[in-house]
């Protein structure tokens, strides 16, 4: 089974916003012309039925992403509870809407 995005981060000892300023520092370091793949048009609609997915499963307030540069982001407040059984149970479910290899599949 696919590992949820908080239980990565939690082996790899992150939360949320540590991964996004380590993942920026990582990227500043890679040779010129090196970047992420850019999302297409259809991933970028999966992340947003995913994240439309983890709203109905009871995260009522589960932000879209946004796709700055065709790169996604995803800022999840601290007001929900990413340890939840609610929370855990909903991104099991909904993670699977987006294809393995892509930002938080």
């Amino acid at each position: 089974p696919k590992d949820t995005v908080r239980s990565a981060l939690q082996q790899a000892g992150l939360n949320q916003s540590q991964f996004r300023t380590r993942t920026q520092v990582c990227n500043s370091l890679l040779p010129a012309g090196t970047s992420q793949p850019t999302l297409n048009a259809q991933q970028e609609q999966n992340s947003l039925n995913a994240a439309e997915c983890m709203r109905s499963h009871g995260v009522t307030n589960f932000p879209d992403p946004t796709f700055p540069d065709g790169h996604i982001s995803l800022s999840i407040p601290s007001s929900i509870d990413q340890n939840s059984p609610r929370f855990t149970h909903a991104a099991q479910i909904c993670t699977k809407l987006i294809p393995s290899g892509l930002p938080y599949s």
